[in-house]
């Protein structure tokens, strides 16, 4: 497989179809040596309804959308409409290919993804999907009790990576060097 995506996305919240992503960033990257090949994302221009959704509680002791993305109005100013940041993103796809899509749980920024195309008419090339979940790599790290759970950020930890900004850049950038070392590959 010559390539490979990390993606992810911070969002209003954790429904698709009522929630919006605020953040996305993207990068493809060859699959034997992780090298950069082409980045794309940002801040999304986010709808007002939206904004006030970020401070409902999922469920009591869990954080909001905003704790947990920290969304700030001010530092949304390059912000622009999804249509934008998809197309971007978009380029990174090329048609019909086949492509390992690496993450923390990419099944929710895939759904959100899809979710996003629906409500703006907007679409990523078809392209075949595999997936990679750096948190079921790291389960037998689990089981040995070497962490408590398969978090991105309880495995940065695990490893000795530098926290990162919680954006979806940030998260993208740990995914690469979790998975890296969880693969047996060197910094």
């Amino acid at each position: 497989m010559p390539d490979c995506i990390f993606l992810d996305t911070e969002t209003t919240g954790l429904d698709q179809v009522d929630n919006d992503i605020i953040d996305i960033w993207a990068e493809r990257r060859d699959f034997d040596t992780l090298v950069l090949k082409k980045e794309a994302g940002g801040h999304v221009v986010v709808a007002p309804r939206q904004i006030a959704r970020m401070d409902e509680r999922p469920s009591p002791g869990r954080p909001t959308a905003r704790e947990v993305n920290h969304f700030n109005a001010a530092a949304w100013v390059d912000a622009k409409p999804w249509a934008n940041r998809c197309a971007a993103v978009s380029e990174l796809f090329t048609r019909g290919e086949t492509i390992l899509w690496i993450g923390s749980n990419p099944w929710f920024d895939i759904d959100m993804v899809r979710a996003m195309n629906w409500k703006h008419g907007t679409c990523i090339p078809p392209v075949r999907l595999l997936f990679r979940n750096t948190a079921d790599m790291a389960a037998p790290l689990k089981e040995a009790k070497k962490v408590k759970g398969c978090s991105l950020a309880m495995l940065a930890e695990y490893f000795g990576l530098p926290a990162q900004d919680h954006t979806a850049k940030g998260d993208v950038a740990t995914c690469v060097e979790v998975y890296r070392r969880l693969m047996g590959m060197k910094p």
